[in-house]
């Protein structure tokens, strides 16, 4: 029996060959893509102070904040947290959130801050303030609208390389 070749194979083998590295550059940049869109949003409900169901500065502290900030945003104050938010790239993983280490002038971590106000601390007089869950869930579709982004990001980064992609039902 005899097993003959029909087609372009020399070229399916080299997109085979080759494929590993074109697709991990290709997920990089379509990770970073996502990460930077993320932060970019992030930040943008921070500024406009658009996010419902937040808890209310109590009025002390609005006073506060007025008085010694000139505003009475939430999350806002000397802008540490805002300037924290960012994207990085680590391990051939992009992350979007607050880098670890990053601290107020007073040693509080920031990251902290923002974990506390997300996730509705336990301590009674911290309040619940989402920002980015609410982010993650209306503005990024949740799991499935960044897997959905993702896939065609890759798909139309490998598309601009000249690979013949379609979209394939699983």
């Amino acid at each position: 029996m005899q097993v003959k070749l029909i087609g372009p194979w020399a070229k399916v083998q080299r997109l085979i060959n080759s494929l590993d590295k074109n697709i991990r550059d290709a997920s990089i940049k379509s990770q970073r893509k996502i990460a930077d869109k993320y932060v970019r949003l992030v930040k943008s409900h921070l500024r406009k102070q658009d996010i419902p169901g937040w808890t209310p500065l109590s009025p002390r502290y609005a006073d506060f904040k007025m008085g010694k900030y000139g505003h009475e945003d939430i999350l806002l104050s000397t802008y540490l947290m805002y300037d924290s938010i960012t994207s990085w790239r680590s391990n051939g993983v992009y992350y979007a959130g607050i880098r670890q280490g990053e601290n107020y002038p007073s040693g509080v971590s920031i990251a902290r801050v923002a974990e506390i106000h997300e996730a509705w601390s336990t301590m009674g007089d911290r309040p619940h303030r989402p920002l980015w869950s609410y982010t993650w869930r209306n503005d990024m579709g949740g799991n499935k609208g960044v897997r959905a982004e993702f896939i065609e990001e890759l798909r139309r980064r490998l598309k601009e390389q000249g690979y013949p992609v379609r979209k394939m039902g699983l």
